[in-house]
This record gives C-alpha cells, structure tokens and sequence, in this order.
C-alpha cells in the first residue's frame, strides 16, 4: 500500500507488463485492484477486462487507445518474456477491441497529461505523470493529482 500522498491523490506502481505492484487507498477504491486475481491484477487486462473501467473513463475508447500506445513502448524491452506474450495472448482472445487496437502498432510516448476519471457519478480531471524510480525492472509510479477548478 501506498500511503505517503495527499489522500485525493490516486497512486499505484506498475512494472514494464503493467501488473499493479502497488497502490493507495483512492487508487484501489476507483480500479478495484485488491479485488483482482493476482494474475488479473494488472492495468492492461483490467482496463479491457473489467467493465467498470468503461465507465470509470468517459473517454474510454481514447484512453485505452492512448494506453496500450503506451504499452507498447514496454512490450518492445520485453517481448520475449512469456509472461507479456501470454498477457497479449489473452486480451487478443478475450477482446476483439483490443486485438483491433493492438493491430495497428501504434506507440504513443507521453506519460503526462491530463486525464478525466468518474466515480459514483461525478467526473474529476486529474493531472498525471509518470515516475520511473527502477530503469532496469521498469518500475514507475503514476500519480493522478485532482485539477484544480478554475474560479
């Protein structure tokens, strides 16, 4: 668990095949990860996997588009690694939406940005950023900061 950030902050660590290392309290309580399998507990398969995810990003199709750009970037330092090939595998039999994305090799870099996450029906606009703190293994920190309305 996560606990060193202002509580409305939403936190979690992945590795490079984006299973969910870690994470705060708000994170868990938006993306469900201490409800997940062990396996399943990884942000890829969660945000094609579990429903909830289509409801928890208004803009959905964008963000998972965006997202598995993202993942993309990471999959080329660990293609081989049967675990990711296995990950691929699954969501490419599992979701046709995601095996229509996958196909188009996109990569997408930015790891910042601005992003709107619902919740019990109210939408909040969230900063991100991305920290990797462990090059090797690929460990980074993502950080959703609530934007602040402007008066």
């Amino acid at each position: 668990m996560i606990n060193d950030f202002p509580s409305d902050y939403l936190c979690y660590v992945l590795n490079l095949h984006w299973d969910v290392l870690a994470f705060n309290a708000l994170a868990d309580k938006y993306f469900h990860f201490s409800s997940a399998e062990p396996y399943y507990c990884n942000f890829l398969y969660l945000l094609f996997m579990d429903e909830r995810y289509q409801t928890r990003f208004p803009n959905w199709p964008l963000v998972t588009q965006q997202l598995l750009a993202s993942f993309r970037r990471d999959y080329a330092r660990t293609k081989n690694n049967p675990h990711i090939q296995k990950l691929v595998n699954t969501l490419s039999s599992k979701s046709d939406y995601f095996n229509t994305l996958w196909n188009k090799h996109e990569i997408y870099q930015p790891c910042t940005g601005i992003r709107e996450i619902s919740y019990q029906n109210c939408t909040q606009h969230y900063d991100y950023t991305s920290l990797t703190f462990d090059i090797d293994k690929g460990n980074r920190l993502l950080v959703y900061m609530p934007k602040k309305q402007k008066l």
